[in-house]
């Protein structure tokens, strides 16, 4: 499946970050996720603040800036945004699945807008 992974918080990081500098339980989560869907054979496609162009580093991982996102162009199996619902609102995703994981954000009424 061809997965779509955005982080829109701070900080930006890169894959390997978790081993290297640490981060937060989520942003750690997040990445332990990728991971695992890359073993699982996945081609999974990271968004988020780091400054980076679209980076291919091989098995099936690609890394960019959250600029180079653009939901219209690219169809995906699932896109999964951490904490925030406002990247399925700006544009039609088109992904069989928008998942929206929230982890440690309040939760009232936040996925009812996710279809």
């Amino acid at each position: 499946m061809r997965i779509a992974m955005i982080y829109q918080n701070l900080p930006a990081f890169f894959y390997g970050d978790h081993d290297e500098r640490g981060l937060g339980g989520s942003e750690n989560g997040f990445l332990r996720t990728a991971e695992h869907l890359l073993r699982l054979g996945h081609e999974v496609h990271v968004y988020n603040r780091a400054e980076v162009p679209p980076t291919d580093y091989g098995s099936g991982l690609q890394w960019a800036n959250l600029k180079f996102f653009d939901p219209a162009r690219r169809d995906y199996d699932v896109a999964f945004s951490l904490r925030h619902r406002e990247i399925f609102e700006k544009a039609p995703v088109r992904a069989k699945l928008r998942v929206l994981f929230l982890a440690d954000t309040e939760s009232v009424g936040l996925g009812e807008r996710v279809r």
